[in-house]
């Protein structure tokens, strides 16, 4: 492999610094496309459409099941395939009840919709083992006005917002992946806010980044567009304020500052003018990710050693038998009774097969806190998480990643690269969340190689995501720079080849 240079803890330092320079640029560019996309104009959806799920036939208003907002996921099934599409079932088998639940606490409903007759849906449901709503809505329009079903009959040839005759590859018809949102109005008047394909989906599999597409956003206070929602939360990744259900009596939705409603032509020209500033944040994203994977790595030369449920073992041995490890810092100091509440919701919407597909790139995904085993083994077994969890109480480990503090210092500690006098003090938190990623090579020497915290780790909900953070990226055949891998992959979402 040609792997990144091995370099001190202060060269490595100095070079983390500067990517971050340009990771937090990246989050203020995410921002303001978030912005744009809630200011995008919506419009009046006219047709009648009618849908088939588990209670029989029903209308796109019933689909919202309470909500103000849907997202619905065209999952690939077509009328005639005997399951739903590899790729479209990875995305699926990664997406929890959590992530559902935090959606609906922000009056924001998730279903799936296919053309296939509700028959297959419903077999294919039971046999994936999914919870999520899926909706058949064969025999209707709703596939081919929403751009999920391509068909050279019916002269339906636009991809992604342009006209692609190859989209097709020879075929009749084609379904396709993609995400489409909806807000209705009080008078019963449901509209379409948004829609996205192609890599536009990839960066979804955290609620904030589903939220992130719809016309409410995460309905925090410092998000603009303004006078969306009354009331307005303050930053919450926990999800616990202010739920939906919590929510006073108004009689009635509050009037909201909501988008212009034009017509469908109008909607598609503002549509594809944000689609050339998502691809332009794309592609910075993947330069990003290219400059993470250039970064140094700094040899792990201290004997760290954790407790399991098997006893003690080193940092090597967290590794599983892979070549990557992806440490989430979980909140959870000595004296504490629980880990931190926005650690837990982190760790609630990660699937048993996000782990599972991490494992199939070589990367296995752990946890660690300072809090000791006995502590650590109860509240795993309280939550019902299936994630390994490591106790690094005695160890430097915490304090040398930067997630853990002594509050009685004299001098600045540091926290994301920076001092923070606020680490200091009574009210010092003590521990921090974070994420830490290391690199075992095969005469095993661990490396450290990268390390977020703070809105670094809001994208990391998602296989891709966490890949990104990594030495070896995605090891698809397109990804910079060359040469980490002996045989990369084709660029694909499936994560069983």
């Amino acid at each position: 492999m040609a792997l990144p240079d091995v370099v001190s803890r202060e060269e490595w330092l100095t070079a983390r610094r500067e990517l971050l320079i340009m990771e937090k640029e990246l989050t203020r560019q995410q921002t303001a496309i978030n912005a744009a996309r809630r200011r995008l104009p919506m419009v009046r959806v006219e047709e009648d459409y009618v849908f088939e799920g588990r209670d029989g036939r029903c209308t796109l208003k019933d689909l919202f099941s309470g909500g103000r907002q849907l997202i619905v996921k065209h999952v690939m099934f077509g009328p005639d395939w005997d399951r739903p599409c590899p790729g479209c079932q990875a995305d699926v088998d990664e997406m929890t009840l959590a992530e559902l639940r935090h959606l609906c606490s922000r009056d924001t409903t998730f279903v799936l919709v296919s053309r296939a007759p509700y028959k297959k849906i419903a077999e294919a449901s039971e046999e994936l083992g999914w919870f999520i709503p899926w909706y058949s809505s064969y025999g209707t329009d709703f596939n081919y006005d929403f751009w999920a079903t391509l068909d050279f009959k019916r002269g339906q040839l636009e991809h992604n917002f342009r006209t692609d005759p190859d989209a097709l590859d020879g075929e009749e018809s084609a379904e396709v992946s993609g995400v489409s949102c909806f807000i209705h109005e009080e008078d019963g008047g449901v509209f379409h806010t948004y829609s996205a394909y192609a890599r536009g989906t990839e960066f979804l599999g955290s609620s904030y980044t589903f939220l992130d597409l719809t016309v409410l956003g995460r309905q925090e206070d410092w998000e603009e567009p303004k006078d969306r929602v009354p009331p307005v939360r303050g930053g919450d990744p926990t999800f616990t304020s202010l739920q939906k259900r919590e929510q006073p009596e108004t009689g009635g939705n509050p009037t909201m500052a909501l988008p212009e409603v034009v017509s469908r032509e109008e909607w598609l020209e503002a549509r594809r003018s944000l689609l050339e500033r998502e691809k332009a944040h794309t592609r910075s994203s993947d330069a990003l990710n290219a400059d993470r994977r250039r970064l140094p790595m700094v040899a792990m030369e201290k004997d760290y050693v954790f407790e399991g449920p098997q006893g003690p073992l080193g940092l090597k041995d967290l590794f599983g038998g892979t070549h990557q490890l992806i440490v989430f810092h979980v909140m959870f100091g000595p004296d504490w009774e629980n880990p931190c509440p926005f650690c837990s919701d982190a760790i609630r919407v990660m699937q048993p097969s996000l782990f599972e597909d991490l494992r199939r790139r070589d990367t296995e995904y752990v946890l660690t806190a300072r809090a000791p085993y006995a502590k650590i083994a109860k509240a795993k077994q309280e939550r019902g998480w299936e994630v390994p969890w490591y106790s690094a109480y005695g160890s430097d480990f915490n304090f040398d990643l930067n997630v853990s503090f002594d509050s009685a210092a004299e001098t600045p500690q540091v926290f994301n690269y920076r001092e923070e006098p606020w680490l200091s003090g009574d009210d010092a938190p003590g521990e921090m969340s974070g994420m830490s990623f290391f690199l075992r090579t095969d005469d095993g020497t661990v490396f450290h190689n990268y390390s977020t915290y703070a809105r670094g780790l809001e994208g990391t909900i998602g296989v891709y995501q966490m890949l990104d953070m990594t030495p070896l990226g995605r090891q698809e055949v397109w990804e910079e720079p060359k040469g980490r891998v002996e045989t990369p992959r084709p660029a694909s979402p499936r994560f069983d080849t």
